[in-house]
């Protein structure tokens, strides 16, 4: 993520995706591949979490 104090507000504003770090993926379920239902749990490598559409234990992977 870029340092913004060096920056004004409508600096930041007018380029504000410069600012925002891409390279956090959302985690998303293999089941409908939507975001997880309350937190997430790693095991043994493997995220595991409710679904937010059908509401079933899935895995999760980082979206592409």
């Amino acid at each position: 993520m870029i340092d913004a104090k060096d920056y004004t507000k409508d600096q930041i504003e007018e380029n504000i995706d410069h600012f925002i770090d891409h390279n956090e993926k959302e985690m998303l379920s293999t089941c409908c591949g939507w975001s997880a239902l309350g937190n997430l749990h790693n095991i043994e490598g493997t995220w595991i979490g409710l679904c937010s559409k059908c509401c079933d234990h899935c895995d999760f992977e980082e979206e592409e």
